[in-house]
């Protein structure tokens, strides 16, 4: 397994096969999404552990959800593909990323990452 992961937008084409990782997840809907980013392997071997759906409009984005294949989860790989879109939205003028809160052990993920509650629902990164 490539140590070498970068984070990358997803072209169009591509998608097919990330929906299918996002949708392992559960019933989500991604008829909103805008972007998809995708942690994959430098050198381009197909590999693509991790996967966040977004929502971009104006200078925000919608973080509607982030999956981490199962057998890759607690290894940061979550972390590294976060870090990624924002550095993506950042460059792109983007200048926050948020969420709403779907649960405890989410909630407290994402804090740990720097998001903020901004009410009761809604988690905010400055970028």
């Amino acid at each position: 397994m490539a140590d070498l992961l970068v984070t990358t937008h997803l072209d169009p084409e591509a998608w097919g096969p990330a929906k299918m990782l996002l949708r392992s997840a559960g019933s989500l809907d991604l008829s909103r999404a805008t972007d998809l980013f995708g942690l994959v392997a430098l050198g381009g071997d197909g590999e693509c552990p991790a996967v966040a759906a977004l929502r971009e409009q104006d200078h925000s984005a919608e973080l509607l959800a982030l999956v981490v294949r199962s057998d890759r989860r607690g290894q940061g790989v979550g972390s590294r593909l976060l870090d990624g879109v924002a550095d993506a939205l950042r460059s792109g003028g983007c200048d926050r990323l948020w969420t709403t809160d779907h649960g405890a052990a989410r909630h407290r993920w994402l804090t740990e990452r720097g998001f903020e509650p901004v009410s009761h629902d809604r988690l905010e990164l400055l970028l």
